[in-house]
């Protein structure tokens, strides 16, 4: 588990993904977005472990957000 409190793993993807909370955060909500700062996938997360599927994302570099209450958590994800 990384120090900010997420994890999204595995960490390239081929087709799907794990965003991991170290604690369950009340409206958590991940949104994704390519390198040019456009949204591509919005989804909230439900409880500890929500898996997203990689649905239309082409491959590359992305961001992924995870709205925690008052913070927002980054961590750049690569979909192969």
């Amino acid at each position: 588990m990384a120090s900010d409190g997420i994890a999204i793993y595995p960490n390239p993807s081929t087709s799907s993904f794990t965003l991991e909370l170290s604690s369950p955060m009340q409206d958590a909500e991940l949104i994704i977005y390519d390198m040019l700062g456009h949204e591509q996938l919005r989804k909230k997360a439900n409880g500890l472990k929500t898996e997203i599927q990689r649905g239309d994302l082409a491959a590359g570099v992305y961001f992924a957000r995870v709205n925690c209450g008052e913070k927002w958590l980054t961590q750049k994800i690569l979909i192969q």
